[in-house]
């Protein structure tokens, strides 16, 4: 898809927010409903997006959206940076870093997130349009319950 060089307005920004919530509202339902797990958004606390519960235990779950097909970043589409709040990293569990265009999801424990600097995820692309390995994240959602 083609870079459109423009700012974005916060309503849009609002809308990614919540398509890649509700994307992974979707994905955590249909991967461990059958196994137990309730799948709740979070409308009352602040610092996570996203409730897993089954009997005691709860994971709690921040998710951040980015995009650049429409953007007036100087990276364009290079890199993604995915910073939760101190808030969000203290009360979160897991951070669920998802690049729309890209269709690709990062599972980041936060305590990882934590030793990152300025508490930032960053996606960044190499020429090939790959993206770059860090052993801080999976791929794998079973990573959340384990």
């Amino acid at each position: 898809m083609k870079h459109i060089d423009q700012r974005v307005s916060q309503n849009i920004k609002n809308i990614i927010g919540e398509i890649g919530e509700l994307h992974c509202v979707f994905q955590l339902y249909s991967r461990f409903s059958r196994r137990g797990w309730s799948v709740y958004r979070n409308i009352d606390e602040g610092g996570y997006d996203i409730l897993l519960s089954k009997g005691g235990r709860k994971i709690r779950i921040e998710v951040k959206t980015r995009q650049r097909l429409v953007s007036s970043a100087s990276n364009r589409t290079q890199s993604a940076y995915f910073p939760p709040s101190l808030i969000e990293c203290k009360k979160a569990d897991f951070l669920i870093a998802y690049w729309v265009e890209k269709n690709l999801f990062y599972i980041v424990p936060m305590k990882e997130v934590l030793k990152m600097p300025r508490h930032r995820f960053i996606v960044k692309l190499d020429k090939n349009d790959k993206p770059n390995k860090n052993p801080a994240t999976d791929k794998d959602w079973n990573t959340i319950i384990k």
